[in-house]
């Protein structure tokens, strides 16, 4: 979700005609600030709300002002509607400094919104360091910090973008250069767009639909080549979207086998034999049968790291060999319910993933959570290292009930 701001910071800075690589360095950090902001207010909202970072991002007016900004922006870029105000801000930022800076500034609070979700186990660390101090203003501190840390990438961008000054401007090439932008722009606002309307065009996302997704897509390319020989901008518009709904669901939210995001039932069991439970009430009761540990996932509609997780390391069959020991648990933090707001009080999430791993009693093992994605031979490793330490707190225990 980081990803689509490079192309937007490139359109920012490199678009523009300045003489300096000051004035560029100026514009950067006016537009880090923007980010900076946004990203610090949300962290400290959620940490002092008891809020998790990143929900707030999937509020539906948020996602749909998302959305709505980024096809305004696809549209613009495909000339289908003029959007002066962008260009006129452009060519007159080198003459008014305030104008030039306050755009710059405004892009980046925007910016901010679309990186707001992205979660990492670092993040996490500081968001629970926050909320252990109750305090509003050591908490945005430590966040401002991260964020521009997390903004000097797109700073150095800033500056160095005004090589594509440099670039010919004229030229064929410069038409399938803006279809392709405006094409990941509206991919990224149906990726925004997709947990608020479960599945789009279910009959495109069944298995056996692929030659229909296919045949749409090359018809899509054709719309796209005619639409370009005519300069018609209605069709160019029709074929990036259709070209951007066949690509998001043919080759990003085309669900495995076996795999269930948003729809969990008390008991969900997949066709790969692994058995999930939606109630921690009833999986520490069958822990205690069993004398088994309890896997909790904790996962979102809008949690990258969460899909990873599912895609390539829950798959992975050596993965699932070992998860088949446990007692597994999935919480849907998509929407906020009693239950998710009483686990995550419990359990001190401050973000997703949070996998969380639990003695048979229903106590969390110290040091054994998992905050970000990790890829399957890791986990593994994980998982054997959680059942050693398990083995040697029963050890201890066992010797000061002797003693």
């Amino acid at each position: 979700c980081v990803y689509p701001l490079i192309p937007i910071t490139v359109c920012l800075f490199g678009a523009r005609n300045e003489a300096s690589r000051l004035r560029a360095f100026l514009l950067g950090v006016s537009y880090v600030l923007g980010m900076a902001v946004t990203y610090t207010t949300m962290g400290m909202v959620s940490a002092l709300g008891g809020v998790l970072f990143g929900s707030l991002i999937s509020h539906p007016i948020v996602v749909l002002f998302s959305v709505a900004l980024l096809l305004l922006l696809a549209l613009a870029t495909l000339d289908a509607i003029p959007f002066s105000f962008g260009s006129k801000l452009c060519s007159q930022a080198s003459k008014v400094s305030h104008h030039g800076l306050g755009g710059a500034f405004l892009m980046g609070l925007v910016s901010g919104i679309i990186a707001a979700p992205c979660v990492g186990p670092i993040v996490v660390v500081i968001l629970g360091l926050a909320a252990a101090s109750q305090s509003p203003l050591w908490g945005g501190c430590l966040l401002f910090v991260y964020s521009l840390g997390l903004g000097t990438l797109f700073l150095l961008l800033a500056v160095f973008s005004q090589l594509a000054c440099k670039l010919p401007r004229p030229g064929k090439w410069l038409v399938g250069v803006k279809f392709l932008l405006a094409l990941c722009i509206i991919l990224v606002a149906i990726h925004l767009l997709f947990p608020l309307t479960g599945i789009l065009f279910p009959g495109l996302m069944q298995g056996d639909r692929v030659d229909l997704l296919l045949l749409v897509g090359l018809i899509s390319l054709g719309f796209a080549v005619l639409a370009y020989s005519l300069d018609n901008a209605g069709l160019k518009t029709i074929s990036a979207i259709l070209l951007a709904i066949c690509i998001y669901h043919g080759a990003i939210a085309h669900p495995k086998p076996g795999m269930s995001q948003s729809i969990l039932e008390n008991e969900v069991e997949s066709d790969l034999k692994l058995k999930w439970h939606s109630s921690l009430q009833r999986a520490i009761g069958l822990a205690e049968t069993k004398n088994s540990l309890i896997m909790i996932d904790s996962f979102a509609d809008w949690c990258a790291a969460c899909k990873e997780l599912d895609a390539h390391t829950f798959s992975d069959r050596n993965v699932q060999a070992e998860l088949r020991k446990l007692v597994l648990v999935k919480i849907d933090f998509t929407n906020e319910t009693e239950q998710n707001k009483a686990i995550q009080a419990a359990f001190s999430i401050v973000g997703l993933p949070a996998v969380i791993f639990l003695d048979s009693s229903g106590t969390e093992i110290p040091g054994t959570r998992i905050s970000g994605f990790i890829p399957p031979d890791e986990f593994i490793s994980h998982l054997k290292s959680v059942a050693e330490l398990e083995k040697a707190q029963q050890a201890m225990a066992k010797l000061k009930r002797d003693s």
